[in-house]
């Protein structure tokens, strides 16, 4: 490691930079070895109510890391192809993911470029869905 006292700003940044995208990258690894604990039924085999609760457990996750692990886990190839190739970060695949599940549409990764993190949460927060009667009660 070098002595960040010496080491330029940019290359600070940079630096901070290439970390994010790997942890990332290996998040990426991650879901794609959770969907196979999935397909397989782990969890339920260990006991575990949800593919969630077993990620807590066994990776020793809070349970916020563990529901973001499963909503990758369970995303769509292009958000997952976008966090392995490094074009996202894990954070901004999360919310991809849930915006895919409110508000499908081709070309998800580009067209979320306009937003940052906070934006895209308050665009999931616009499409949140309702039941009929939640509906029903609020005209």
């Amino acid at each position: 490691m070098r002595d960040t006292e010496t080491v330029s700003t940019d290359r600070i940044e940079t630096d901070l930079i290439e970390i994010e995208t790997t942890i990332g990258r290996l998040r990426a690894v991650q879901a794609r070895l959770l969907g196979e604990v999935d397909r397989r039924q782990i969890p339920s085999a260990d006991a575990c109510r949800s593919l969630g609760e077993w990620i807590a457990s066994r990776l020793d996750v809070a349970p916020e890391t563990a529901r973001a692990l499963t909503c990758i886990t369970r995303s769509s190839n292009e958000v997952n192809e976008a966090l392995a190739n490094g074009s996202v970060s894990f954070d901004r695949a999360v919310e991809l993911a849930r915006l895919a599940v409110v508000s499908p549409h081709d070309d998800l990764v580009e067209t979320s470029r306009a937003w940052d993190i906070a934006g895209l949460r308050r665009r999931i927060a616009h499409h949140r869905r309702i039941t009929p009667t939640q509906e029903h009660d609020a005209f």
